[in-house]
């Protein structure tokens, strides 16, 4: 996608489905996606197809800093392992 970096984490649950326990992996904030891009530069991708709505104040998207993806991210994978 343009050179932008995307990241959807996701998280391991476990079922119960017929008597039986099986896991899955699930969106952790499902109907989310974070990218990294310059705003200035690729605006345009805040409105990509399918996208219902960018979450912002007013029409500007709210930038979540790099430590915080870091954690979740470090968190998601360490949970998968």
């Amino acid at each position: 996608m343009k050179g932008v970096e995307v990241f959807s984490p996701t998280m391991e649950i476990v079922i119960a489905r017929g008597g039986r326990m099986t896991s899955e992996q699930r969106a952790l904030f499902p109907g989310y996606l974070f990218g990294r891009f310059n705003l200035l530069e690729d605006y345009s991708l805040v409105r990509w197809a399918g996208c219902q709505e960018d979450r912002g104040l007013g029409a500007e998207p709210i930038p979540v800093a790099d430590e915080v993806i870091d954690l979740i991210r470090n968190r998601t994978q360490a949970a998968s392992s």
